[in-house]
């Protein structure tokens, strides 16, 4: 059996790709070897050391052991291997050694090898990382109860904080004052009602719209027993008897989902904060316009909408809630928690000067208090409520990473919202 000597080491550098990616095509173009495995067969590693920013393996092959040493500066790939092979050509072993790493763990594997990366903060905080050794060496994954990482592992990019501080400070409406409703405002003379239904889709594929429904009252008459389908409500409400105003409030309904079918639900899409409020201001208008008399109305249902087809059916009862609207605005501020190692930063909901519990952030434009959907007071407050809900309810920021959340986050952040801190 061939085994290498530690004390005589071979070092090459190998360049990364933009954010610390390589690929395997890369890898070959980067290190002159084309031919795929030349006289070289499958490798198997066995994790040895991570000390010093240094990832140190044992690649095996056959009856032949070298000993591989990897460590990332900026965007270059240092490794040592202990063939002692001379030449600036990488010597088999550890173009191997990183063919096995890339075909095993993916191309982003070694963005984990970064200073203060995935790799060094693994090893300093052992509780906060699962680690596993494999025939590619070892992988570490963030435990899930962090969430979202920032830096590290986030679930969605940080988003432009100062491009969301200058968005208008306008969105729905403030409803203070409620329009005069007829009281049969809902009623069709057949006997049906009209249920108004706030229509979510499904993971943000577009934005909340609100489709009329006809349906069967029940003996009570404080909910729908049944429901009429969607295309064959919108036949009925324009064949029935309307009030000139009733005529106008669907027909702005109806142009709300038509707007919305145009736009994506993710606000944080794209870059463009200001243009993109420019595409939404015609729906902030329609919201605006029809919000006050939807808090009158005795039918009102959210609908999870799985969807474009599923308007040619009638609403399923599992996908349906019977909920309330509210006038009032929540008001949004954020904690950041002091756990030890790290922070945690969430979101923090007041609904008339109460801190609110237990909500639900998962419909744009609004947020969910048991049954009751509130109207957030801005583009700016939703666009924030969307990245922390995206982000898995809260984000995790390590202190080695504290300084860039400050000035990224933090900072532009308190220009306008309440961070509070606490120490647990």
């Amino acid at each position: 059996m061939k085994r290498g000597s530690k004390n005589n080491l071979s070092t090459y550098c190998v360049a990364l790709q933009k954010g610390g990616r390589l690929s395997t095509d890369e890898l070959q173009k980067r290190t002159g070897y084309l031919t795929f495995r030349s006289g070289w067969s499958n490798s198997s590693l066995k994790f040895l050391s991570f000390e010093k920013n240094i990832l140190t393996l044992r690649t095996t092959s056959d009856d032949e052991t070298y000993v591989v040493q990897l460590r990332r500066k900026q965007n270059q790939l240092f490794l040592t291997c202990s063939c002692n092979k001379t030449g600036q050509q990488i010597c088999k072993h550890a173009y191997c050694a990183l063919d096995t790493i890339l075909w095993k763990n993916g191309q982003d594997y070694f963005k984990k090898l970064h200073p203060s990366g995935m790799m060094e903060l693994a090893f300093r905080y052992p509780m906060l990382f699962d680690k596993q050794e494999t025939e590619s060496g070892i992988t570490v994954t963030i435990r899930p109860e962090l969430k979202s990482v920032f830096y590290l592992s986030p679930k969605i990019k940080t988003p432009d904080i100062n491009a969301i501080i200058n968005l208008p400070d306008t969105g729905l409406p403030s409803c203070q004052e409620l329009p005069e409703l007829d009281s049969k405002f809902c009623r069709l003379p057949d006997g049906k009602a009209i249920a108004y239904m706030l229509v979510i889709p499904y993971r943000y594929e577009h934005l909340p719209s609100i489709i009329p429904v006809t349906g069967t009252p029940t003996v009570k008459d404080n909910a729908l027993k049944s429901f009429d389908s969607f295309q064959s409500s919108l036949k009925t409400i324009s064949r029935q008897f309307q009030s000139p105003k009733q005529g106008q409030f669907h027909e702005e309904c109806f142009e709300l989902y038509r707007q919305i079918e145009r736009l994506p639900g993710a606000l944080l899409e794209g870059k463009l904060y200001a243009k993109k409020f420019e595409s939404l201001s015609p729906i902030l208008k329609l919201w605006r316009s029809i919000y006050p008399y939807l808090l009158g109305q005795p039918f009102f249902y959210s609908y999870i909408l799985l969807g474009p087809k599923a308007l040619r059916t009638k609403p399923r009862r599992n996908y349906l809630q019977q909920i309330f609207l509210s006038a009032a605005i929540p008001v949004i501020s954020f904690l950041l928690s002091d756990k030890g190692d790290h922070f945690r930063f969430s979101l923090q909901v007041h609904i008339d000067g109460k801190q609110a519990q237990n909500i639900e952030t998962g419909i744009p434009l609004f947020i969910k208090m048991d049954d009751f959907v509130f109207p957030l007071g801005s583009l700016r407050d939703a666009c924030l409520v969307e990245w922390i809900d995206r982000s898995g309810g809260w984000i995790t920021i390590f202190k080695e990473h504290f300084s860039l959340f400050e000035k990224e986050v933090l900072t532009p952040l308190q220009t306008c919202y309440t961070v509070s801190f606490v120490k647990q």
